[in-house]
Formats: C-alpha cells, structure tokens, sequence
C-alpha cells in the first residue's frame, strides 16, 4: 500500500504559528491566509508493507524519493532506521527474546495515516458526518462520508484537520480501507489530502521485508 498526502503551504504555515501560540481555536475561527502564487504543496509519501499486526514496514519519503524514516516489526522486535543506525527493541525474559505483544506493536509505529487506512474506525472520533453517498474510486465502489472536523480538544486524527470546514472521506464498500481523505476550507480549497495510490490486499512477502536495511 502507498498513500501520498499534500499538504498546502500556507496551511503548513499556519499550524506552525497555532503550536507556537498555542491557540488553535482561534487560528481555526480565522483560518489561514491565502497561499502565495505558485506556492506548490508539500508532498509525502508513504509505502506500507503489513502481514498481520507484528509484521510490518512502514517507509516514509519526500516528494523527491529521499527517505524521512524506515520502521517496521519482524514479530520479535521492532526496529527504526534514524540518521543511519538501526534502533530496535523487544521482549526479554531471562535473557530469552519473546513476542512482542500483537495487540500494541501495530499502534505503536508513528504511521497513523497508514493506521487509519487499514482501520476507518480511529477516524470517527474526529468527525460529525453530515451525508453519505455513492461514489466510485480508482479501487472499485465506495461510500463517500462529508464530515465536519472536531476540535483536537476532543480528539486527533491524522486524515482530519481541524482547521477544516469539511471533510470528504472515501471508505471501500468490499474492504473497508479509507482510500482517501479531503480536507477543504470554507471557499472550496484543499487544505490537505491524503489518497491511496496502490492498494494489493494480496501480497507475497520476501524474507527480508520486515528486517532492518542493511547499513
């Protein structure tokens, strides 16, 4: 699975004066400014490899292919790759490694957009749906959410921004998976958009494709 997001500039911009005020009610009653003419939009891109909850791969990159971050779990340990060296962790008991519990390694990797796409479910806190439709997608039919943000007082959600005035959500009919997420402000533009650009719900795994890059 891949999800790509853009982000607008200046929306960029104005989260990073909200962390800094700390006020982001009244960032959101006033929203924010107008994006400079051919300000282009931040760009990530996210590839996620999974085989059940404690066997994973989540690799982050820019819009130019450079790689922010690799993390992932083999069932053992989990692992992150920063600035060049591997760090990983895992159960020990009498010096005998075990299992890492499968219930939390999943939500403890810090790709919460890939979370959401593989569970609808943590998205819905976040959200008041107003009206549910019929759409198609690249992935074959689905049902579209319009949705008003909450405040992030309330909650969080990676796909849902709370400087939003709607919030468009596309759910497969057949899988369940989020394959996409619109966030728009009160004249229309998009503030930021998350989309699933390759989907195969049946994969075939190497052996290496949950062990740390080799360094």
């Amino acid at each position: 699975m891949r999800v790509r997001s853009h982000y607008d500039r200046e929306y960029l911009r104005a989260l990073r004066r909200a962390d800094e005020q700390q006020d982001s009610a009244s960032l959101r009653s006033s929203g924010p400014n107008a994006a400079s003419p051919g300000d282009a939009p931040h760009v990530t891109d996210i590839r996620v490899l999974i085989d059940g909850a404690d066997r994973w791969r989540v690799e982050t990159r820019a819009a130019d292919g450079t790689t922010h971050s690799v993390e992932g779990c083999d069932g053992t340990r989990r692992w992150i790759l920063q600035d060049g060296v591997v760090r990983d962790s895992y159960e020990s008991v009498g010096g005998e490694r075990r299992r890492l519990p499968v219930e939390t390694v999943w939500a403890a990797n810090r790709a919460r957009t890939a979370r959401e796409v593989l569970d609808p479910a943590l998205v819905l806190p976040s959200i008041g749906i107003t009206s549910v439709s019929g759409v198609e997608s690249r992935f074959g039919p689905a049902t579209e959410l319009t949705c008003t943000p909450r405040s992030t007082d309330i909650t969080e959600s990676a796909m849902v921004s709370p400087l939003a005035n709607s919030v468009y959500l596309d759910v497969l009919t057949d899988s369940g998976f989020l394959v996409s997420a619109r966030n728009v402000d009160e004249a229309g533009s998009t503030l930021v958009a998350h989309d699933v650009i390759e989907l195969d719900v049946s994969p075939r795994f190497g052996p290496a494709d949950f062990t740390p890059p080799a360094r």
